[in-house]
């Protein structure tokens, strides 16, 4: 593709004239939308869908290689077009230059087409363009313009409603090819003609081609009669090569199409002949870096189309066109012994000599047919074969795998997305105490206590947007009414979740004994936190006794107050608020050992953990202070809610706190201190208890929380134990490590709470 700088140079070279292949494209274009129009008169449209199109030509020839442009133009305005009504005028500038002419032709089109409505102008070649960028406003106002035939304009020059598809006439690439296919040459031959076309072309290739001056000696036939330009090349010697650019017309004054100059030097030459155009493939020359014809008139009809659907020109830059690429004929490269493995990539290869299959097709045909039939007919015995061996295969299979799955005292069942069962084995059966016709076309969901159906539910469908192999247990309506608990392994079967297959065992005995267990453990776990009560009832006690023993001082002081002739009712009303203070600071410590003694079923919710703290704290207050323990919290804030069980979390701190104190008992009274904290780490809420007793024992650290472990004279080796457990079911952990210097620190963890996971 040639760059923007190489087009600009190019099409201000060529701007005064029309080039042959130029006029080829442009007079190809007029013949194509005639007959696309025609094609699509033939559709019946309303008048008001008509639209109007003038093509402005640069010049008044017809040249055959139109045909392909015109061809491509029609197939691309033929599809789904509107109905057009096209007009074309030529400006026959090459014969008629000079501004008296161009002033006659302004008004003359100015008349004839005044009072009409114009919907697109197509303007063939730079002179075209040139023309319409002048005297638009003046003879076409506001009528949308593309453009076609022109090399590199100057784009951001051009006027307003104005686009058009670039395209790439230049010699370089050829002289390449040239150089590419002959390494040996040291000596190009460029032939020129003498109309103004060819001296442009002229100038630019002794411009273009200057920096090849070291590698090749170049002679310029140029503006010569034609029999002067055959008879020098009819003296080449070897490594030498002939580079056609334009020759319209010789010094004689003798016209020519791009087709016949070039028959005529082929047939002259004794070296391989080059050019830019594709009208010189065919006649002999080996061929050269040209834009196809067929390819710009189609990108030129797609462009307008775009335009008449309602798409602005200024939207729409100028387009590269794609149509350019290395053509050669096949021919011309045996004729000269050219290596056709030295063409670029992607060059296109014309004339090549047919092949065996091209020359002999219906026979090579017809004889495959023949052996494809016999081959497809042996084929057809052996797959009938097979599939009737797989067939017994299958069912001798179905069959054992009968046998089986009906001996198996599991359950086994298959069902739809919609708990459809379509497969129940007699084990199945046997405990619902049905028979497989009465269950197979029910819903398994019916056999579920309704209560427990949504996570059955849940459950199928993570099952089916995730197929896996999984566990699931349940309850179920027994036969004699009674509930029962199955556990089931279900996969999915079948493309898409067509069905899925489960196997069950009944697992009510285990269920009953784990829920007795989970009692058990609850009426342990209660008794736990009774027990720590009674180890805080001496310290709870003086907890009420100071309230309750103000309260009582203070109402004695108002009675005195009362009996007062003068009573002061400021200080009366001091000494109530006091009582109301001392009363609620009562409320409160018996509010928190209600929590802890009651029982019941425990409830998760979000909670904030510094108020767990500070309330456990609280509670442990009297006590701490009976053993002289100094209490140091350090309360990270703000952290983010945890979920969880208040009561069950109270009690696992008060164990803690109560723990560490006890640690601390043989120290003397300034060196027991308590340090509690909390912190957030990752996505957990982390709470630590940590003393400086005399830590934890190596040889004990490995059973720190094993049930009915203790180191202690009178323990019973349950709270950590418990505690542990507890954390367990919040989703954390509980650990202990031996601090660096002395004591311990207990610390346990929470998950964040989030809304997804509420």
């Amino acid at each position: 593709m040639i760059a923007s700088e190489k087009s600009g140079r190019v099409y201000a070279a060529l701007r005064a004239a029309a080039g042959p292949g130029f006029s080829c494209l442009l007079r190809a274009l007029f013949l194509a939308s005639c007959c696309c129009l025609a094609l699509d008169a033939s559709v019946a449209q309303s008048p008001e869908s008509t639209k109007r199109v003038l093509i402005l030509f640069p010049l008044d020839v017809l040249l055959p290689s139109g045909y392909f442009v015109g061809r491509s133009l029609d197939e691309t305005l033929s599809s789904g077009a509107p109905r057009m009504e096209v007009f074309t005028e030529f400006l026959d500038a090459a014969r008629f230059p000079g501004a008296a002419h161009e002033e006659d032709l302004t008004r003359l089109l100015r008349g004839k087409y005044g009072s009409m409505r114009l919907d697109l102008l197509i303007a063939l070649g730079p002179e075209s363009l040139d023309f319409l960028t002048r005297h638009k406003d003046s003879v076409f106002p506001g009528v949308p313009v593309v453009f076609s035939g022109v090399l590199g304009p100057d784009v951001p020059r051009l006027p307003a409603l104005t686009t058009g598809v670039v395209t790439h006439f230049d010699a370089i690439e050829t002289l390449e090819l040239a150089l590419r296919l002959q390494p040996g040459a040291r000596r190009a031959v460029v032939v020129t003609g003498s109309a103004a076309t060819d001296r442009a072309w002229e100038r630019l290739a002794r411009e273009r081609f200057a920096s090849f001056a070291g590698r090749l000696e170049f002679t310029y036939l140029a503006a010569q009669p034609v029999s002067a330009v055959t008879g020098a090349l009819h003296e080449l010697g070897p490594n030498s090569f002939v580079l056609l650019l334009s020759m319209l017309q010789d010094a004689d004054g003798e016209n020519f199409g791009g087709s016949e100059i070039a028959a005529r030097l082929v047939e002259a030459s004794d070296a391989p002949v080059y050019g830019v155009y594709e009208s010189v493939i065919g006649s002999g020359a080996v061929g050269g870096y040209m834009d196809r014809f067929a390819t710009i008139g189609a990108e030129a009809a797609a462009l307008s189309k775009r335009i008449l659907a309602g798409e602005s020109p200024d939207s729409i830059p100028p387009l590269e066109t794609t149509a350019t690429s290395y053509v050669v004929d096949s021919r011309a490269l045996e004729r000269w012994s050219l290596d056709e493995s030295r063409l670029p990539p992607g060059s296109v290869v014309e004339f090549r000599e047919p092949s065996l299959w091209e020359q002999h097709s219906e026979k090579i045909a017809v004889a495959v047919g023949a052996f494809l039939l016999q081959t497809l007919a042996v084929l057809a015995l052996l797959a009938r074969n097979r599939k009737l061996r797989a067939e017994r295969a299958l069912r001798v299979s179905e069959e054992r795998y009968r046998n089986i799955v009906e001996s198996q005292t599991d359950l086994i069942c298959r069902y739809r997305a919609d708990t459809t069962l379509t497969f129940v084995n007699d084990a199945y059966c046997r405990y619902f105490g049905r028979t497989r016709a009465e269950l197979i076309g029910t819903k398994f969901l019916d056999l579920i206590p309704e209560a427990d159906r949504a996570g059955a539910l849940a459950h199928l469908k993570s099952l089916i947007e995730r197929p896996r192999v999984e566990n699931h247990t349940h309850e179920v309506l027994r036969a004699d009414g009674t509930i029962g608990y199955q556990q089931w392994i279900d996969h999915v079967i079948g493309d898409g979740g067509v069905e899925i297959q489960g196997i069950g065992r009944d697992v009510t005995q285990l269920r009953r004994a784990e829920l007795e267990v989970d009692r058990q453990r609850e009426q342990v776990t209660h008794l736990t936190r009774v027990a720590i009560l009674g180890q805080l009832a001496g310290a709870l006690a003086h907890e009420l006794r100071q309230p309750l023993t103000a309260i009582l001082s203070n109402a004695q002081a108002a009675q005195r107050l009362l009996m007062r002739e003068s009573v002061d009712v400021a200080e009366l009303n001091d000494i109530l608020e006091d009582i109301v203070t001392d009363d609620v600071r009562t409320g409160e410590v018996i509010a928190r050992l209600r929590s802890l003694l009651k029982k019941g079923e425990h409830v998760f919710r979000p909670l904030d953990v510094n108020t767990i703290v500070r309330d456990t704290l609280a509670l442990a207050r009297g006590k701490l202070v009976e053993h002289r323990v100094t209490l140091v919290s350090d309360l990270a804030s703000p952290l983010p809610a945890a979920r969880g069980d208040p009561v069950q979390l109270q009690q696992v701190l008060l164990n803690l706190l109560l723990n560490a104190s006890e640690a601390m008992g043989e120290n003397d009274p300034s060196e027991r201190l308590l340090n509690v904290s909390s912190s957030r780490q990752g996505d957990f809420v982390a709470v630590a208890v940590r003393d400086v007793g005399g830590g934890i024992a190596p040889q004990v650290a490995d059973r720190l929380f094993e049930p009915f472990f203790t180191t202690k004279p009178q323990g019973l080796g349950l709270g950590l134990s418990i505690c542990q457990s507890i954390i367990a079911v919040h989703g954390g952990q509980l650990t202990a490590t031996n601090n660096g210097d002395r004591g311990a620190t207990f610390v346990f963890t929470l998950p964040v709470h989030s809304r997804a996971a509420a």
